[in-house]
């Protein structure tokens, strides 16, 4: 892609010479604040699935009543595990992230092919793995699968965080996950 010089200060030129006007939105199915339309794909799919819970255990009570109730000990379970396995995958990515800074060769190493290995398999397969295959040989309940696996892929995310950065002025820095404001500039510098 060819850069395009612009004889205006702070407007891209185009190929004719005249200015260009540059819209990054959101998408078409994303609704715009301004437009105030109460019929955007969001609002119909947000009221349908809306309508729909409240509808269906009123005409057919007997499987969607039953769901329902279903309802707040699932959400109590999921709340367990999510916060479990964050708790684990924090103390996880913490030792992953120091073995992946250390100066001794073995340790990096081992927390690097950790990171690309775990990194490199989906959640899900993870999830299957633990509980089929080493939850059987284990003996380990549901549960604890659960946290075991999502804890183990978390921690690998968590430990890929800190990767040391390759700046010349300091061998002990460490590459951050969001931006500085001097990268931001350069980004947009012209």
């Amino acid at each position: 892609m060819a850069l395009l010089k612009s004889d205006t200060k702070n407007e891209p030129a185009s190929p004719r010479g005249g200015k260009v006007k540059i819209d990054v939105g959101d998408g078409q199915l994303i609704p715009d604040r301004a437009d105030g339309s109460i019929l955007s794909a969001w609002n119909i799919a947000f009221f349908g699935a809306l309508s729909l819970l409240v509808i269906l255990p009123v005409v057919k009570p007997d499987p969607y009543l039953r769901i329902i109730r279903f309802i707040p000990d699932g959400v109590l379970v999921t709340f367990q595990v999510t916060v479990t396995s964050i708790l684990f995958s924090v103390v996880i990515g913490l030792f992953t992230g120091l073995g992946r800074i250390s100066r001794i060769a073995f340790i990096n190493r081992l927390a690097t092919v950790y990171v690309e290995v775990i990194r490199g398999i989906p959640l899900l397969v993870q999830l299957f793995y633990i509980y089929f295959a080493l939850g059987g040989f284990l003996q380990l309940p549901p549960m604890a699968s659960a946290i075991t696996a999502m804890s183990i892929c978390y921690g690998a995310y968590m430990g890929e965080i800190s990767e040391p950065d390759s700046s010349p002025s300091r061998e002990d820095n460490l590459r951050l996950p969001w931006p500085s404001v001097s990268a931001v500039d350069k980004l947009f510098a012209r």
